[in-house]
């Protein structure tokens, strides 16, 4: 299978090499079979998912523990742009058209309004001040692109290049 090339390998290999893995992941996700590793982590800036250069998925047990729905988000974003990069796709479209997909599939997944606009607050919460500077308003303009009829792909994909996810 082709190698995937990581997006930063001066920060990924690190938390590959310092990451113990817990846990094996394997069940269907509404028709796609989501297989991730879950690790524990001990040190600071827990990076929620990431995956190496083989494809393989990681998640970290902070999360899934506390929100397992997110932790298989995470892991479809992740599944997602990895077949984009497999397809010969540069990271950072890959990165968006991932994005696109998993906001997708949340507003498939959370039926009510708010728990959406939860999970869409709780992913820009993992950005810092400096990239999200007005977090409110970022999160504004997802809601109400997400929850359009009908799903505004290319609205949502720009949306995401400009606040730079």
């Amino acid at each position: 299978m082709k190698k995937i090339t990581l997006p930063h390998p001066e920060l990924i290999k690190p938390f590959l090499q310092r990451m113990r893995i817990v846990e094996n992941v394997s069940h269907d996700f509404d028709g796609l079979v989501l297989n991730y590793s879950i690790y524990d982590w001990d040190g600071e800036d827990d990076p929620i998912g990431l995956y190496d250069e083989d494809g393989n998925i990681f998640i970290s047990r902070k999360l899934y523990s506390a929100y397992h729905q997110y932790a298989d988000l995470v892991a479809y974003h992740e599944t997602k742009e990895i077949e984009y990069k497999r397809d010969d796709t540069e990271h950072d479209e890959a990165h968006r058209r991932a994005y696109v997909v998993e906001l997708k599939r949340a507003r498939e997944f959370y039926n009510d309004i708010e728990d959406l606009k939860k999970f869409l607050e709780w992913r820009l919460s993992i950005y810092s001040d400096e990239k999200i500077p007005n977090k409110k308003k970022a999160l504004d303009r997802l809601v109400l692109l997400v929850t359009r009829n009908p799903y505004p792909a290319e609205q949502i994909y720009e949306a995401v290049k400009d606040l730079k996810l």
